[in-house]
């Protein structure tokens, strides 16, 4: 059964105020939206206010941005400020009554707030009456505790779907490796929030690598280059490069069993640089027996034309 807000897919956000990092992941059209807390702040060695207008900048997703006041009335004032930063911030206050007080306030003046440190179903339910945009449960401080932290994440997605109007999102918060992420996806969790290095491990597998390994392994083998390789070459290269390929296919057209050898063949240089008729030895089978054959360099066409 659908969540009432309608999931179309799981959000990814990242848990990082590093700008170089959030830059480098919104490049791949993963990202979502940005979680920042005081001690990722502290981190950056930057101010506040600056590193979350950068940020907004940089991703059109909601970025999170907490307030330290614990008071209702002075962590209202720093919700407000915050939020003039750019559209797309989202306040972060704790689960506490003075912060579900002023998430209440600042819901009704049209502000996105995420609701953090929640560690109850009974608190998420409190958050959502409180019109929060996002709850955030903290499954790896659970974790560290000896709790499940996903079944708290099943929980409060429980509850959630018990209420069409609830309109808050469950943004799993605390994550520690791709487990958390499948296991939140699974139960249907709105939002990951992700460290950076576990957002990349998602892309990780060993045959992967593997696989890739063996198919450039291979590519290797038939002589013949990538765009990159081809646009960085000099039209002399080129030029060697296009009448290897031609010699390949001139030998396995002589059948199954010839095959070029790897290293360019002798006077290789002298055929692209422009001399025609050059006679060449090629390596055509395992065993080193061999072939003899002339070339005729047609430089008009960029062609080579073989003869044995």
């Amino acid at each position: 059964e659908p969540l009432a807000i309608g999931v179309v897919y799981m959000k990814f956000f990242v848990d990082t105020a590093d700008v170089a990092e959030i830059k480098d992941l919104a490049a791949s059209g993963l990202l979502d939206g940005v979680t920042t807390n005081p001690s990722l702040i502290h981190k950056s060695g930057r101010q506040m206010l600056d590193v979350i207008k950068e940020i907004c900048a940089i991703v059109p997703g909601p970025v999170s941005a907490e307030t330290v006041a614990t008071d209702h009335k002075t962590m209202l004032e720093e919700g407000r400020k915050l939020a003039k930063l750019a559209k797309n911030v989202a306040v972060k206050v704790p689960l506490t009554p003075d912060g579900l007080k002023t998430c209440k306030a600042l819901a009704a003046e049209g502000t996105m707030v995420n609701v953090t440190l929640c560690f109850s179903a009974a608190q998420a339910l409190l958050a959502a009456k409180a019109g929060a945009s996002f709850i955030s449960p903290f499954v790896g401080r659970l974790d560290d505790i000896g709790q499940d932290g996903m079944h708290l994440i099943e929980e409060i997605m429980t509850i959630y779907r018990q209420y069409p109007h609830f309109k808050t999102e469950v943004l799993v918060a605390s994550v520690r490796h791709t487990m958390h992420v499948v296991q939140a996806a699974k139960l249907g969790a709105h939002v990951a929030t992700v460290p950076p290095n576990v957002l990349r491990q998602l892309f990780k597998h060993t045959l992967t690598d593997n696989g890739l390994k063996a198919f450039l392994d291979d590519w290797a083998k038939t002589g013949q280059q990538n765009a990159k390789a081809a646009a960085t070459m000099t039209p002399t290269k080129q030029r060697q490069w296009k009448f290897w390929t031609d010699w390949q296919a001139w030998l396995q057209a002589k059948g199954s069993s010839i095959k070029p050898h790897k290293a360019l063949p002798q006077h290789w240089n002298t055929m692209a640089l422009g001399r025609s008729g050059t006679r060449l030895e090629a390596t055509v089978n395992s065993r080193e027996s061999r072939i003899g054959m002339e070339v005729y360099i047609d430089h008009e066409h960029s062609k080579a034309m073989f003869k044995q």
